[in-house]
């Protein structure tokens, strides 16, 4: 424990250094932003529309923005609160980690350590704390919970079964996809509890599920009270988006060689990494669980290894399942995949504990040439793996100095000098403005901005709704004499793009740089 607290308060340095020009903000960013600001202005929970108006956050649940905005209600910027808040998390985290991981490992004091210095090291980990977003406070209340759930596993104590399904009810309402952490809990009180009734297993597994689910379900209710749509996603099943695997697996091989792994193969060997990591938590999970194999040992008794599988096993498939079955699907990306990544480093330490607890007791009952061959082996693997440590920590050390150079998304030197940015501050207060970027205009000038129509299949065979929606904008356009602000770099969203805007109506450039063009709308198009 002492040893871990140093490396907390390193996360915690690293992160305020690389936020120095201030918390990272994307588009998700500026939700959170905007509902905290709404909710301490007094009207509730509220996002930009894209009309440019205002409407209920639904897709994005409250616990983060509720969080930010009792900062704010203390007299704290919203952004300054986030940037601090983040850096705890980052320290809260890596201390966490370093918990679970001594409660595998016990007794050993260097595995700890190392699975704290493993988030340290990853570009993803740090990055993830970096801008407004809601993942540190989920993947903190979430393994939180999964330390207590074993703690009640073990120890038969109520209290925690209590405080684990709380924390995994306040992950829940941070962000949807932390449902598996209540999953496994529920799981673990069916499966893990030796002795005990089925009725009673039942009973508790019930008091957990209800107890987790209760600040979501309040959540849901409310959403579907305000708009019709509980969760802010449409259902449908869209085979296509399995092509975002491609993507999610290339992050995953990201982790073993950032930067370095390029093709086709960057897939392949996230694929072959993952199968086989499950493959070693399996196996390590059957052995821990064995009596003979806790008498033997002397192992204290924990449920963790099998935790971190059965997480491994359901948050995979819920991305799978949320990237095809809804509308807009879950992003394969290196966000999303942190808790992930995670459930890994923590699985794999108590693997490779293992695996040296077994060679050293090979070592002692071998004869002196093996011992020799055993202990060069382990010489060479410890070689590559600083090797490996190295290598992460200057690719993550970069990224650091980049942002703390640069800055981060729209709280970056390139979006706050921006000549566009600029121009738009000195338009008329009332002025009318569509644009592919309205958070970033919102963040940036306080000023609400219509969203562009979206883009379409053939400018010259538009469909009803399509060309409604264009007509709209060109009605709204000539009425008021508004603007079109374009952003060349938001290639993300599905707007109309600049050349079909050009084809779709006559427009007049006022305003130009390499990054984007504003225009008005010169008379009627097509």
């Amino acid at each position: 424990m002492f040893f871990l607290i140093p490396i907390a308060a390193i996360g915690i340095t690293i992160l305020l250094y690389s936020t120095y020009l201030g918390v990272g903000v994307s588009p998700d960013s500026t939700r959170y932003i905007t509902a905290a600001n709404s909710l301490i202005d007094g009207t509730g929970l509220k996002i930009l529309a894209p009309n440019g108006g205002f409407e209920p956050l639904t897709l994005w649940t409250p616990f983060y923005p509720i969080i930010l905005s009792v900062f704010g209600w203390l007299g704290a910027d919203i952004l300054n609160a986030a940037r601090v808040w983040n850096a705890l998390m980052l320290g809260a985290n890596v201390l966490l980690v370093g918990l679970i991981v001594a409660r595998i490992t016990i007794p050993s004091r260097i595995a700890p350590v190392v699975g704290s210095m493993l988030m340290l090291i990853s570009v993803d980990i740090v990055s993830v704390h970096a801008w407004v977003w809601s993942d540190p406070t989920t993947m903190f209340f979430g393994f939180l919970g999964f330390l207590l759930i074993d703690h009640f596993l073990v120890e038969k104590k109520f209290v925690f079964l209590v405080t684990s399904a709380i924390c995994c009810g306040l992950a829940l309402i941070t962000r949807y996809a932390a449902i598996p952490f209540m999953a496994v809990g529920i799981i673990a009180l069916l499966l893990f509890q030796r002795g005990e009734r089925l009725i009673k297993r039942f009973l508790l597994s019930t008091t957990y599920a209800v107890l987790s689910l209760a600040p979501l379900i309040i959540w849901v209710i409310r959403n579907q009270s305000l708009t019709g749509n509980s969760i802010g996603r449409a259902i449908g099943f869209d085979a296509e988006q399995l092509r975002r695997l491609e993507v999610g697996l290339a992050v995953v091989s990201d982790w073993i060689l950032p930067g370095r792994i390029s093709g086709e193969i960057r897939g392949w060997i996230g694929l072959l990494f993952l199968l086989g990591w499950l493959a070693a938590a399996v196996i390590y999970g059957i052995v821990k669980s064995k009596d003979e194999y806790k008498s033997k040992h002397h192992a204290p008794l924990t449920y963790l290894p099998q935790l971190i599988v059965f997480f491994f096993l359901l948050y995979s498939s819920m991305l799978l399942l949320g990237m095809t079955l809804f509308k807009p699907g879950f992003p394969l990306n290196n966000r999303i995949l942190t808790l992930l990544y995670v459930a890994i480093v923590i699985g794999s330490i108590g693997i490779a504990h293992e695996v040296f607890h077994g060679i050293q007791l090979r070592v002692l009952n071998s004869g002196t040439c093996e011992k020799k061959m055993w202990k060069t082996s382990i010489l060479v693997f410890i070689i590559l793996i600083i090797g490996w440590v190295g290598f992460q920590l200057v690719h993550t050390g970069k990224w650091t100095q980049r942002a703390y150079n640069k800055g981060l998304g729209y709280a970056s030197r390139s979006w706050r000098d921006s000549s566009e940015i600029k121009y738009i501050k000195d338009l008329p207060v009332d002025a009318l403005i569509y644009s592919n970027g309205p958070d970033a205009i919102y963040f940036l000038t306080d000023r609400r901005t219509k969203l562009l129509p979206g883009n379409v299949q053939d400018v010259y065979t538009l469909s009803y709704v399509e060309r409604s929606s264009i007509d709209n904008m060109k009605d709204d356009l000539l009425r008021q004499g508004g603007y079109i602000v374009y952003f060349r770099g938001i290639t993300w969203r599905d707007t109309l793009k600049e050349n079909e805007l050009h084809q779709l109506m006559n427009l007049e450039p006022i305003f130009g740089t390499e990054s984007g063009s504003i225009f008005t709308l010169e008379e009627v198009g097509q």
